[in-house]
């Protein structure tokens, strides 16, 4: 796992003992954050003082919250039975959202990592969440069917949905389907514009469409 620093100036790398920050100019170790080594995944708030992980330990799953100055665990949020592999930041900084099986994203307080608030998409997908650029709005992708619900954060009120026809996010998987950990299912293909009125998406090489309407402006091929 990595993630770089809102700054750009730096980024951290997970192994499996570890999580390292390097300055991207000089190649230099500049923090170690001991908490989240062997995590699945990790974001750094906006103001890239924290840095959050998914991390696993004796077969259960939850988030963990570490000072990147000092590389000293802050916080930790309840254990989940289930591995799961994405984490997302809202802009301002209060809120983490993580994707789970059956169509469900949790919003955690990202100062606490106390639960706020479960989303639903009414499917039976492994579910990718999204912040808008504003972080008022939350996309939540469903990664069989590559449909997209959108939600209002503030109110919990689904916004609208956009449907892939012959889309799918699934990737290759050499794991085992015994194996418990297995990130290759939850793979990130969605974004926004940095103004947030566009919407791409993986399927098909990549679809285009605005956020206001839903129509699909352009399809990439490769």
């Amino acid at each position: 796992a990595f993630d770089f620093s809102p700054d750009g100036k730096s980024i951290a790398v997970v192994s499996t003992r570890s999580c390292t920050i390097f300055d991207l100019e000089t190649d230099e170790r500049t923090g170690r954050l001991a908490p989240l080594g062997g995590a699945i995944a990790i974001r750094y708030s906006p103001d890239g003082r924290r840095l959050l992980g998914i991390v696993g330990k004796d077969g259960s799953y939850h988030v963990r919250s570490c000072d990147v100055a000092t590389g000293e665990e802050m916080t930790d949020a309840i254990a989940l039975d289930e591995p799961f592999y994405s984490l997302a930041v809202s802009s301002d900084g209060n809120l983490v959202a993580t994707g789970h099986d059956s169509g469900s994203v949790l919003l955690w307080n990202a100062a606490t990592l106390e639960p706020v608030k479960r989303l639903q998409t009414g499917g039976a997908d492994r579910t990718r969440p999204l912040f808008s650029p504003d972080g008022k709005t939350i996309a939540l992708c469903g990664q069989s069917k590559a449909d997209v619900a959108f939600f209002d954060v503030q109110t919990g009120r689904e916004l609208r949905r956009m449907h892939h026809d012959k889309g799918a996010f699934n990737t290759l998987t050499r794991r085992d389907k015994e194996e418990a950990v297995r990130p290759e299912y939850d793979p990130a293909r969605i974004a926004f514009s940095p103004d947030g009125k566009l919407f791409v998406s993986g399927c098909y090489g990549g679809v285009i469409r605005r956020m206001d309407t839903g129509n699909e402006l352009k399809r990439l091929t490769p």
